[in-house]
Protein backbone atom coordinates (compact mmCIF):
# COMPACT_ATOMS: atom_id res chain seq x y z
CA UNK A 1 0.00 0.00 0.00
CA UNK A 2 0.86 3.38 -0.76
CA UNK A 3 1.94 5.93 1.71
CA UNK A 4 -0.07 9.23 2.26
CA UNK A 5 2.69 11.18 0.65
CA UNK A 6 2.93 9.07 -2.12
CA UNK A 7 -1.19 8.79 -2.80
CA UNK A 8 -0.73 12.55 -2.20
CA UNK A 9 1.92 12.99 -5.03
CA UNK A 10 -0.01 10.50 -7.32
CA UNK A 11 -3.40 12.78 -7.21
CA UNK A 12 -1.97 15.83 -7.65
CA UNK A 13 0.23 14.29 -10.50
CA UNK A 14 -3.22 13.22 -12.03
CA UNK A 15 -4.77 16.24 -11.49
CA UNK A 16 -2.33 18.48 -13.33
CA UNK A 17 -2.76 16.11 -16.27
CA UNK A 18 -6.03 16.43 -16.27
CA UNK A 19 -6.33 20.30 -15.98
CA UNK A 20 -3.49 20.34 -18.92
CA UNK A 21 -5.57 17.75 -21.68
CA UNK A 22 -9.28 18.09 -20.29
CA UNK A 23 -9.30 21.65 -18.17
CA UNK A 24 -13.56 21.52 -18.96
CA UNK A 25 -13.11 18.30 -16.42
CA UNK A 26 -11.98 20.56 -13.61
CA UNK A 27 -15.50 21.75 -12.35
CA UNK A 28 -16.57 18.28 -12.30
CA UNK A 29 -13.64 17.13 -10.19
CA UNK A 30 -14.33 20.07 -7.97
CA UNK A 31 -17.82 18.13 -7.18
CA UNK A 32 -16.14 14.67 -6.04
CA UNK A 33 -16.87 14.39 -2.58
CA UNK A 34 -13.69 14.35 -0.82
CA UNK A 35 -12.36 15.06 2.66
CA UNK A 36 -13.12 14.41 5.98
CA UNK A 37 -15.44 11.07 6.75
CA UNK A 38 -16.67 11.56 10.30
CA UNK A 39 -16.53 14.41 12.45
CA UNK A 40 -15.24 12.14 15.26
CA UNK A 41 -12.23 11.42 12.90
CA UNK A 42 -10.88 14.85 11.27
CA UNK A 43 -8.07 12.99 9.70
CA UNK A 44 -8.16 11.80 5.81
CA UNK A 45 -6.95 8.05 6.38
CA UNK A 46 -5.01 6.38 3.17
CA UNK A 47 -7.75 4.44 1.87
CA UNK A 48 -9.64 7.30 1.38
CA UNK A 49 -6.95 9.15 -0.38
CA UNK A 50 -6.67 5.85 -2.64
CA UNK A 51 -10.15 5.96 -3.48
CA UNK A 52 -10.08 9.52 -4.75
CA UNK A 53 -7.56 8.43 -6.40
CA UNK A 54 -8.90 5.91 -8.64
CA UNK A 55 -12.53 8.15 -9.17
CA UNK A 56 -9.48 10.35 -10.62
CA UNK A 57 -8.26 7.62 -13.07
CA UNK A 58 -11.28 6.93 -13.76
CA UNK A 59 -12.55 10.25 -14.68
CA UNK A 60 -9.22 10.75 -16.93
CA UNK A 61 -9.79 6.87 -18.40
CA UNK A 62 -13.53 7.61 -19.42
CA UNK A 63 -13.01 10.76 -20.79
CA UNK A 64 -10.06 10.12 -22.80
CA UNK A 65 -11.61 6.95 -24.27
CA UNK A 66 -14.68 8.65 -25.01
CA UNK A 67 -12.37 11.74 -26.76
CA UNK A 68 -10.32 9.57 -28.79
CA UNK A 69 -13.67 7.62 -30.52
CA UNK A 70 -14.60 10.50 -31.29
CA UNK A 71 -11.79 11.94 -32.66
CA UNK A 72 -11.27 9.00 -34.13
CA UNK A 73 -14.80 9.18 -36.02
CA UNK A 74 -13.64 12.94 -36.97
CA UNK A 75 -10.84 11.77 -39.04
CA UNK A 76 -13.11 9.51 -40.85
CA UNK A 77 -15.19 11.96 -41.94
CA UNK A 78 -12.16 13.90 -42.89
CA UNK A 79 -9.95 11.08 -44.97
CA UNK A 80 -10.87 11.45 -48.67
CA UNK A 81 -12.53 7.94 -49.81
CA UNK A 82 -10.98 6.22 -52.17
CA UNK A 83 -12.25 4.16 -55.11
CA UNK A 84 -10.07 0.93 -55.14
Amino acid sequence: MKTEIELEEAILAVLKKIRAEFPELIKYINEIPFGISSSSNPLITTNELEAYLNSLHEIYAAYSDSHASLDARKMVHVLPKHDG
